[in-house]
């Protein structure tokens, strides 16, 4: 058997991928190990997904199934005033006002289902190993569910595996990020309760001392809920089990995360992550490319990991199609532009998410002036402008430098008290 591309991984990227390798008249082979629909955690959409899926004829699937919408956010901490809500429409692009909290088992076999209807091949089966042509990867071989083993030629191979980051593990590719290491708990519960700061469909994003608590309303009352601490820090506390551990860190957060979980019931199991953040030193090379989470995952506080995703399976689908049609290798050289892209949309929000538990970023982030010129800006940050970078370009700059200034002023304050009680 042999296609234009064979993409590993039915997820939201390498379905994104499939379709728009189709829409461009190319015939791609996606292979999933699993049978849909399956879970999978990271529920929250953004609203700058909204364009992609308008573009796929995705929209009106996810109105129609009658997801929660999601208009805004709530960011604060659980025991003190500094909470903020912002909604969508206050962006510096104010059409992008809305997204779905969306269960990613329906989410993405929803998206997997409309794929293969607009004429997407999708095959049953493990991919255990690229084929490899000296140093070019030709295609992959496939274990079907009869156990019969298959190989697959391809112009190019997609890794959308997600977290398995397969190509990565087997090119010893794959590292963790370093100024990241956390660990997150989390699970569905019913009948926790709403912030008087919320609306309903708003995610709530709560930080403490330790880490922060997620929680994501759906339509049919389930709520997403999780925390995410410190890798090292988990490891110092008592074992038990990630049950145990997730009721203690809503002692330890009380405030308003034990308000709201006070009548909630578990439903199903906790589930746990640990030293997620991780990505891959080289995304592309001679005969394949890997996206999505396969590419890049880092700690999910801002529920960017969809987003990138499909936008990345469609500007590697045209870049693919673009060098096809012009007889062009498919190498490194190829994906260079996605490679620039994915980076420059990191250098956005990575900032946001590796100074999320510090006091100065919080201090600013969490209660910024209603009327202030940060306020447009950081709305649009949350609602995922990560590929239109120059969009907040001066004010990201200005914000970043008002917190290293109230990092300054209280060291000072800090050295000239300390002074002052010496002398």
């Amino acid at each position: 058997m042999s296609y234009d591309a064979v993409i590993i991984g039915g997820g939201p990227a390498g379905a994104t991928t499939a379709f728009y390798l189709k829409e461009a008249g190319l015939n791609p082979l996606l292979i999933e190990k699993s049978k849909f629909p399956r879970y999978c955690v990271g529920e929250s959409l953004l609203p700058y997904n909204m364009d992609i899926f308008q573009e796929m004829g995705f929209d009106q699937v996810l109105e129609e199934k009658g997801f929660a919408k999601k208009r805004g956010a709530v960011f604060g901490a659980s025991v003190s005033e500094k909470i903020n809500r912002i909604d969508f429409s206050n962006g510096l692009e104010p059409q992008y006002s809305f997204a779905y909290q969306a269960p990613r088992d329906e989410f993405d076999d929803l998206l997997l289902k409309h794929v293969k209807a607009r004429g997407v091949e999708v095959l049953r089966g493990i991919v255990t190993n690229p084929v490899m042509q000296g140093e070019k990867v030709t295609g992959v071989t496939v274990e079907l569910p009869d156990k019969t083993e298959h190989t697959v030629h391809a112009k190019v191979v997609v890794d959308a595996s997600g977290r398995n980051t397969f190509l990565a593990k087997k090119f010893d590719l794959l590292e963790a990020d370093p100024h990241i290491e956390t660990l997150s708990v989390f699970g569905l519960f019913r009948d926790v309760a709403q912030l008087k700061e919320a609306m309903p469909g708003d995610i709530t994003i709560l930080a403490f001392k330790h880490g922060w608590f997620w929680f994501i309303p759906f339509a049919d009352g389930r709520t997403s809920v999780g925390v995410v601490v410190d890798y090292a820090f988990h490891q110092k506390t008592e074992k038990s089990s990630p049950q145990d551990f997730f009721n203690q860190m809503i002692q330890s957060a009380s405030g308003r995360v034990a308000s709201v979980m006070k009548n909630a019931s578990l439903e199903g199991k906790m589930r746990q992550l640990q030293k997620f953040s991780k990505y891959a030193t080289k995304k592309a090379g001679d005969g394949w490319v890997s996206i999505g989470d396969a590419a890049m995952f880092v700690d999910p506080v801002y529920s960017a990991g969809v987003l990138v995703a499909m936008q990345s399976g469609k500007l590697v689908a045209n870049l693919t199609a673009n060098a096809i049609a012009e007889n062009r290798p498919l190498n490194a050289e190829t994906y260079i532009p996605y490679e620039e892209t994915l980076k420059s949309a990191y250098d956005t929000v990575l900032p946001f998410i590796y100074r999320f538990n510090e006091p100065y970023f919080q201090k600013l982030f969490f209660n910024p002036p209603k009327d202030g010129r940060f306020m447009p800006m950081i709305v649009t940050v949350l609602s995922g402008c990560f590929f239109k970078p120059a969009l907040i370009e001066k004010d990201n700059a200005d914000f970043w430098r008002i917190v290293r200034f109230f990092e300054i002023k209280d060291k000072i304050i800090g050295f000239l008290t300390l002074r002052w009680l010496r002398s």
